[in-house]
C-alpha cells in the first residue's frame, strides 16, 4: 500500500506538470525507483482510481478528491512470498502472500494505454471501479471497502478479496 508520508518527486510524460494520465515516480526519499503510476478520473465525480505498479506489487486506490477511500491489491511481480511481510513497514507497498494468490500469471508489460477504470452508479453515486487490464477486470474497489476485490486473489485476505464474475 502507498506510504503516504515519502517525499517524491513525479514526472509526467506528456507535460512534465499535471498529475493526470500517467505519471512516472522517479524517486522516494531521494533514491531512484522503478514505478509507474496511472490515474483514471471518473469524468461525472470527484472520484479517481490510482494505480500503482512498482519492481514488485501492483495495488489501486480509489480516491474521492485526495482522500483514499478504497483499495486493493491487484498482482505481484513476481513470486509470492511465503510469508506476510506486513510486520515490516520498509518492504511497503506489501506483496500479497503465497496462500492467497491464484496460480495465474500477472498481466505483463501494463502500460497507460492498456489500463481503464469502468465506473459504476446508483443512486448515491459512485458504488465501484473496475479497474482493467487490457479489457480483463483485474480489481474492484469500491468508497470503504479496503480491501476491494481482485481477479488474482484466490481467498480472502488482508490484501484483496476474491473476485467472483
Amino acid at each position: 500500500m502507498a506510504d503516504t508520508n515519502r517525499t517524491v518527486e513525479l514526472e509526467d510524460e506528456e507535460s512534465g506538470a499535471s498529475t493526470s494520465g500517467y505519471i512516472r515516480l522517479l524517486a522516494v526519499n531521494g533514491n531512484p525507483v522503478d514505478n509507474q503510476v496511472i490515474v483514471c478520473k471518473d469524468p461525472q465525480s470527484d472520484f479517481s482510481v490510482v494505480v500503482e505498479e512498482d519492481a514488485k506489487v501492483a495495488y489501486a486506490y480509489l480516491k474521492r478528491g485526495e482522500e483514499i477511500v478504497g483499495d486493493v491489491w491487484l498482482y505481484n511481480k513476481g513470486p509470492a512470498p511465503p510469508r506476510s511481510e506486513w510486520d515490516d513497514p520498509s518492504r511497503m507497498p506489501f506483496a500479497n502472500v503465497a496462500g492467497y494468490v491464484r496460480d495465474e500469471p500477472p498481466p505483463t508489460d501494463v502500460r497507460q494505454e492498456t489500463i481503464s477504470c469502468r465506473w459504476r452508479r446508483g443512486p448515491k453515486g459512485v458504488e465501484t471501479a473496475e479497474v482493467l487490464i487490457r479489457d480483463t477486470v483485474y480489481g474492484v474497489v469500491a468508497p470503504g471497502a479496503k480491501p476491494g476485490w481482485a481477479r488474482l486473489a484466490k481467498r480472502d485476505g488482508p490484501a484483496a478479496k476474491v473476485l467472483r464474475q
